[in-house]
């Protein structure tokens, strides 16, 4: 389903940045899949060294039993602005759906910030200096409120905490 929801074509997906208190189950096949156990869940710079510049970025999450994310064909950066574009997206691969920005509301598909992991604008947002912990809104993405079930997430009063994330780079082979 993933797959289909980013590219049309045959893809190859490049991971370039991860950790784990509890591995992802294999979701996109990978030729150098690997994990790194990180101690430190706060190493934004890490992120920004791996992924700023590289384009079709798939981001996915998993707190507990829920695992969910973003795509976006757009780089992130440590610039300080926002992108914009027609096909990011947000999704969730427990209830395998994809949830795509407002009809009415084509700003701001990601945040470029360098304090922050990889932002889907407002909705999928991590928390500043921070790569475990994800914080929701419903601004410029057509997510439901019961996005991520709080029962089956690790989750405080305004974030989800994650057991472990994978950033692949997408590389679409005509």
């Amino acid at each position: 389903m993933l797959k289909m929801w980013i590219s049309k074509f045959k893809i190859t997906a490049k991971l370039l940045y991860s950790f784990y208190q509890i591995p992802i189950p294999q979701i996109i096949k990978c030729g150098d899949h690997f994990h790194e156990k990180y101690e430190n869940f706060k190493d934004v710079d890490n992120f920004h060294q791996k992924c700023d510049n590289k384009n079709n970025i798939l981001v996915i999450c998993k707190s507990n039993n829920e695992i969910f994310g973003g795509f976006t064909p757009l780089a992130f950066l440590s610039n300080d602005s926002y992108g914009n574009d027609n096909d990011s997206f947000v999704f969730s691969i427990t209830s395998l759906n994809k949830y795509p920005k407002y009809e009415n509301n084509k700003n701001i598909s990601i945040w470029r910030y360098k304090n922050y992991g990889p932002c889907f604008s407002y909705d999928l947002c991590f928390k500043e200096n921070s790569m475990n912990k994800v914080s929701f809104s419903q601004k410029n993405y057509n997510i439901p409120k019961n996005f991520i079930n709080k029962n089956k997430a690790k989750a405080n009063k305004d974030c989800f905490i994650l057991d472990a994330l994978e950033i692949y780079e997408i590389i679409e082979n005509n």
